[in-house]
């Protein structure tokens, strides 16, 4: 099988919510990098406990892959992550509970392959966007700028 088709095949066990599949297309040994929050995940079980979190968090989970560049063992992977929040996202102490808000936060993964297998995944996700539209952070459009300027300056 060619390697970009094992790419979009990941995507599509994240949108079929198929975790076995998912899963199996990793090498034993891969790292799952979260740029935004600096989570590394090593091994298949590790990154089968990370994506098992999104897809609490968000259990109507999609991709929708714009655009996969690349050749050999190095691909690049734009998509969008579309979703509803229904379920906690975080760790225990920090744990954001549902807020029933719909996201979708524009992604970037670059994908290393070894043979027909996932090696590593770097996940660039804008996470400030999603925190925005689950309600975690205000919206900067709904900051008053000329307070905080005033405030800033006084």
């Amino acid at each position: 099988m060619a390697q970009e088709q094992v790419v979009r095949l990941l995507y599509e066990a994240v949108n079929s919510h198929n975790m076995q599949k998912f899963i199996t297309m990793f090498t034993d040994d891969a790292v799952y990098t979260e740029k935004a929050t600096g989570r590394v995940f090593r091994g298949r079980e590790e990154i089968r406990g990370m994506m098992a979190h999104w897809m609490r968090a968000f259990p109507d989970i999609k991709i929708n892959v714009s655009h996969i560049i690349g050749s050999g063992d190095l691909y690049c992977v734009e998509y969008s992550m579309l979703g509803k929040h229904m379920g906690p996202i975080g760790e225990a102490e920090e744990e954001v509970p549902a807020s029933d808000q719909k996201i979708n936060v524009p992604s970037c993964d670059v994908v290393h392959m070894k043979k027909d297998k996932i090696h590593s995944i770097n996940s660039y996700m804008a996470m400030a966007v999603m925190m925005e539209q689950i309600r975690m952070i205000p919206s900067p459009m709904s900051v008053n700028t000329e307070e905080v300027s005033r405030q800033s300056f006084m």
